[in-house]
């Protein structure tokens, strides 16, 4: 296929928004949607490169295979080994069985999958997580195991007939991801179902033609547009993907299909350094989670954007080297030189094969190892066992297993729970009567900071139960909570959450609102509890005397502030303010008070934490507009 430089500078319009948006630059909150431009622009490279050589009978699935691995696994290998080391010496235990699991993933491409059952994409744990990026990798080559085979079969019945039955798949996977966005958002951000019409959209510009088509000025400056416009329009609470992702990927597919030639869009895309960037990009985006991963690990805490900044300009800087030192090398065979590394297909799959199970046997011998504890110093396990203390005094003040389930999705044992359920007050709160507490184990946290401060309350939580029904172990909690709040003529209702992207859309919150705010004459809603990124690291190296200062970082408290200003409030529905309540009389606020830890971890209130921010829980409930 010719070559056209406007693609390789739209590249360069995808990594560098990713590459901020990691960095935590939040002026380019849809940041991500770069990834997305990815996906369209591999699925037109490679669609147009199958088609020609179908077109030319010179089809082999070997080949192709061949130039994947050629362009795909070398650099991301290098990636990946040098990463260990790093791993080694700067992760805790916990983590480096985490990243041990990944290591193993990567090669089978399906760390996608992993990610999903570990962690939300855009909560603060996973930015600790050296290989995350690679799960865009995981969807790319699951999508590229089955469709060659898929478009070589359709072929035979002409390229229309081809287009119909992608277009077909195309809305299918669309229609999925719309559904899922709403009901299952994390396996919907990363699961190669809910991507795959991306890839098609950019298959469909190569199967509907662009070499002969005329560049026009007007669609492919609305594409650069919508692009831009989703970038900086769209967020971590954004449903995605789904009908949003139309945006940048419809925006994408303008330029691929009318950028070209003496545009203006191609002359801007086509300059050096979008050009530059643009060879650069996949050896950069492996590079750039790695070491902003890193660097949070090594500081326990969010790095200034000043680092963050540098640490980027240093990913393109090793992209760069990777690009010449690693990647071309490897590829010199596909573009027909003759000269290269592993030039033979033989040589090149089983030195792949070699040093993927390498790579398997090294991150399963750190996750079987649980991270190799031994390596830790003495104070380390002196400093696990009292965090093991604090998480333990906080299971039985949350009631844990008792009032709070924490089945994580195991519905086994959810029936005997519920019978043994007994968490009603004893007596009721003089002028509210029973007051009852529902939501996840943040509202486990809420509970437990209420009853410590003399206000008991109705409580029936499960883990990572979201506040409107569903199905599983949360549906049967939510309705034990409404059977036993109106058996006790429950008039008023706190909800609390860990506030996942997902809920903090406006609509989504707008949903919760009006579900709660319809059914209990007084509804009041918690803001997210402060995340403190990092300290949980931070008290198991250097226990709480010498735990840093650490603030807390306000990107939920943000996004839900955000939301509630924009969607209609009943007038029985209040708020309470989780970080006031907490931080009452300190700025910065500081996880740490008086020598004691006020989380246990990252996010979850300890003892001493439940104790401070409860006095401020009782004073908003009893005087409301005090």
């Amino acid at each position: 296929m010719k070559y056209r430089r406007e693609i390789d500078g739209l590249r360069a319009i995808a990594i560098l928004p990713v590459v901020l948006f990691h960095a935590g630059f939040t002026a380019l909150g849809g940041g991500f949607v770069g990834v997305d431009v990815f996906f369209v622009i591999s699925g037109y490279l490679i669609t147009s490169i199958l088609v020609a050589d179908m077109e030319g009978g010179k089809f082999s699935i070997l080949t192709f295979y061949e130039r994947r691995v050629r362009r795909i696994l070398p650099a991301l290998f290098v990636m990946m080994a040098i990463c260990v080391p790093f791993a080694w010496v700067l992760m805790l235990p916990e983590q480096l069985a985490q990243f041990g699991r990944s290591v193993v993933a990567v090669p089978f491409f399906v760390s996608n999958i992993l990610f999903w059952r570990e962690s939300n994409y855009f909560a603060p744990a996973a930015e600790e997580k050296p290989l995350l990026h690679t799960w865009s990798l995981a969807v790319e080559e699951q999508y590229y195991l089955i469709f060659p085979i898929v478009l070589f079969w359709l072929w035979r019945y002409g390229r229309q007939k081809t287009a119909t039955a992608i277009i077909v798949m195309s809305v299918a996977s669309l229609a999925i991801a719309q559904w899922g966005s709403r009901n299952e958002p994390v396996a919907n951000f990363y699961l190669a179902p809910t991507r795959m019409w991306e890839l098609f959209a950019g298959s469909l510009c190569a199967l509907y033609g662009t070499e002969n088509r005329q560049g026009n000025n007007l669609l492919s400056a609305l594409g650069l547009g919508a692009i831009l416009f989703s970038m900086l329009a769209f967020d971590a609470a954004t449903p995605f993907p789904s009908a949003y992702a139309l945006v940048p990927v419809v925006g994408t597919v303008f330029i691929v299909i009318w950028g070209s030639g003496q545009t203006y869009v191609a002359r801007l895309l086509g300059l050096p350094v979008f050009v530059g960037i643009g060879l650069i990009s996949y050896s950069s985006y492996l590079w750039h989670q790695p070491l902003f991963a890193f660097a949070r690990i090594l500081m326990d805490a969010e790095p200034s954007s000043k680092t963050m900044m540098g640490l980027g300009l240093v990913s393109f800087m090793i992209g760069a080297a990777s690009w010449r030192w690693v990647e071309q090398p490897f590829r010199l065979k596909a573009k027909g030189t003759g000269r290269g590394i592993l030039t033979g297909r033989g040589a090149l799959f089983g030195t792949s094969a070699v040093v993927g199970l390498m790579l398997i046997a090294v991150g399963s011998v750190l996750s079987y190892s649980q991270g190799w504890p031994s390596r830790m110093p003495a104070s380390y396990f002196d400093n696990v066992a009292q965090l093991e203390a604090a998480n333990k005094a906080r299971g039985n003040g949350i009631r844990s297993g008792r009032c709070q389930y924490n089945g994580l999705g195991l519905n086994s044992n959810v029936g005997d729970f519920i019978a043994a359920w007994d968490c009603v007050p004893a007596a009721p709160v003089p002028g509210l009567g029973i007051v009852g507490i529902y939501g996840d184990s943040h509202s486990a946290d809420k509970a437990m900071a209420l009853r410590l401060n003399g206000f008991d309350v109705l409580q029936v939580g499960g883990a990572a139960c979201p506040l409107l029904p569903g199905p599983g172990y949360c549906g049967k909690l939510l309705d034990t909570f409404h059977a036993k709040a109106h058996e006790n003529n429950t008039r008023t209702v706190l909800i609390a959450n860990a506030w996942n992207s997902a809920e903090l859309s406006p609509a989504s919150l707008e949903k919760i609102v009006s579900y709660w705010g319809g059914r209990y004459e007084h509804v009041v809603v918690f803001t997210p509890t402060p995340v403190f990124p990092g300290l949980k690291n931070q008290l198991i190296r250097a226990g709480v005397p010498g735990a840093a200062n650490v603030v807390q970082h306000t990107r939920e408290s943000l996004l839900f502030a955000k939301a509630w200003r924009s969607i209609k409030i009943p007038a029985n529905v209040s708020l309470i303010d989780t970080a006031r309540a907490l931080c009452a009389g300190r700025d910065p606020c500081s996880a740490i008070a008086g020598g004691q830890s006020l989380l246990v971890d990252d996010m979850h209130l300890s003892v001493a934490g439940a104790t401070l921010a409860g006095a401020g829980f009782v004073a908003a409930l009893m005087h409301p507009d005090g």
